[in-house]
């Protein structure tokens, strides 16, 4: 991402940078922040890789196992969301 000049990667950074900068999308408290910040590492960590492997069979990337393997995808993405 560039901020006028200001260049910073990762997709967890960016996305508190852009909560701070709005000022408004992420709360003031210490405990609010780091709840804010727990889920935007849950997304990036557990629910994006699987979502990703979900993608990868819809589009037919993976035609061998891809229809054996997706039912079990859905429903780990599902708990991930509901943790």
């Amino acid at each position: 991402m560039d901020d006028d000049g200001f260049i910073l990667g990762e997709t967890g950074a960016i996305l508190i940078y852009i909560a701070e900068k709005a000022g408004k999308l992420i709360p003031t408290d210490l405990q609010g922040r780091a709840r804010v910040t727990q889920w935007i590492c849950t997304a990036l960590s557990n629910v994006e890789p699987t979502l990703l492997q979900i993608q990868i069979i819809d589009g037919g990337g993976e035609k061998a196992t891809g229809a054996q393997r997706r039912p079990e995808l859905v429903e780990r993405a599902k708990g991930d969301l509901l943790c």
